[in-house]
């Protein structure tokens, strides 16, 4: 299935997401500096420079950074992790066999549990 986006790839990205929001969160960022970082990333992943013709692409790149600010600012309380979620997610990964990701996930649910 060579470039079809599936239902469980849209739930993989939107647990990464989450994921790294948390991460940040964790290692002492306030929300405010998490959310330029993932800013930072999304517009380094983003090269609207080179997927759009010129100008629209300049102009596209000028002002992808902010808005990928200001979209992230606007989702940061839907973006929060559910500490049920991320354990349901660890038992699915550990049904697959994924031993590594379930502890990863059983561990960011307990230390979200623990915040709360």
């Amino acid at each position: 299935m060579k470039g079809k986006v599936t239902g469980a790839m849209l739930e993989e990205a939107e647990e990464i997401g989450r994921a790294a929001l948390g991460e940040l969160l964790d290692d002492g960022l306030d929300s405010e500096e998490a959310l330029d970082v993932l800013a930072a990333l999304l517009d380094v992943l983003t090269p609207l420079r080179a997927l759009l013709p010129p100008p629209l692409g300049d102009l596209a790149e000028a002002q992808d950074g902010p808005a990928y600010r200001a979209a992230l600012a606007a989702l940061s309380d839907i973006l929060r992790l559910d500490p049920e979620r991320v354990a349901l997610r660890a038992e699915r990964a550990a049904a697959r066999g994924h031993f590594a990701v379930a502890a990863r996930r059983r561990k960011r649910a307990a230390r979200l549990l623990s915040s709360d």
